[in-house]
């Protein structure tokens, strides 16, 4: 009797999906702390905690690191620092709608960004997916304000740029590193290049229950619990198809937040938008035959 095969790349989807639910699940949390801490002190807290929570790791250094690791690690974290820290400064300008589609516009960066850079076309599964994620998007979280004009839509639009790099070089550098070392030189990387955001901003921190439970939270499950699954997961998906997958933050945000304050703040239309992200999710988990067979999943390698 054949027994079926496993198939490794639907199940690091599964794991990515479960990596969105944490980060968007965060959204209220992190809301609700910016009434009392400023962006860069909260952000410094989070990753300052999650370095100290990524001790564990280190006997994965006992053989030291090798260079790329190193400089990849960096890169990485840079890349981290550079979009939290872009979308924060956006958002003290526009609405927090804003905010949320034209940050998920990585879901077209990415596929844009991936062919120069490793030589990926897009397969049309992929495609299809982040048109209709784009669709659902614009309808969840658009405001009707038009296009990009104002100077916190270009920075949110470079923090888009930002996490799409990320998420397409965290690929190349797992296929030559190892991704324990990685992930922990990038979250130190993180904190260490958030660090001179304090100089921009008037520092407000006042500590409470609800701010060391929101820093435990973002830290542990947000942050080294959810970029360690990234690194240890996405190597065995493509970056297009985790793109999509992480589109679907907003939706996860949406329904935590209603079930927290009981109201999510969306419209009918909005929750029309939230359907179709999770449709372009299933849409881009359309396979080739050879493809749930264990075979390749397309000729574009996506």
């Amino acid at each position: 009797m054949l027994t079926p095969r496993r198939n490794p790349t639907l199940a690091a989807d599964g794991v990515l999906l479960g990596v969105t639910f944490v980060w968007g699940a965060t959204f209220v949390v992190i809301s609700d702390t910016l009434g009392t801490t400023s962006p860069f002190a909260f952000l410094s807290l989070r990753f300052g905690v999650a370095t100290l929570l990524c001790l564990p790791f280190l006997p994965a250094f006992r053989h030291g690191v090798r260079r790329c690791e190193a400089s990849d690690g960096l890169l990485l974290g840079a890349l981290l620092a550079l979009g939290f820290g872009l979308q924060t400064v956006g958002l003290v300008e526009i609405s927090p709608s804003r905010s949320a589609f034209l940050t998920s516009m990585y879901v077209v960066f990415t596929p844009l960004l991936a062919l120069p850079l490793l030589g990926r076309a897009p397969s049309l599964p992929t495609m299809a997916g982040v048109a209709c994620s784009l669709a659902g998007l614009a309808m969840m979280s658009w405001d009707g304000g038009g296009f990009a004009t104002r100077r916190g839509d270009w920075l949110t639009l470079a923090c888009a740029v930002a996490f799409a790099l990320q998420i397409i070089l965290l690929d190349r550098a797992t296929r030559r590193g190892d991704f324990r070392r990685l992930f922990v030189v990038q979250i130190a990387a993180a904190a260490l290049f958030l660090t001179p955001g304090l100089a921009l901003e008037t520092v407000r921190f006042e500590w409470s229950a609800h701010l060391a439970m929101a820093i435990i939270l973002t830290a542990g499950p947000a942050t080294v619990g959810a970029f360690y699954l990234q690194s240890r997961f996405q190597p065995q998906t493509t970056p297009n198809r985790a793109a999509i997958l992480f589109a679907s933050e907003p939706v996860f945000a949406a329904l935590t937040t209603a079930l927290v304050r009981g109201e999510s703040g969306l419209t009918g239309r909005g929750w029309v938008g939230a359907a179709l992200i999770l449709a372009g999710v299933v849409v881009a988990e359309i396979r080739r035959p050879a493809a749930l067979s264990g075979g390749p999943a397309s000729e574009s390698g996506d």
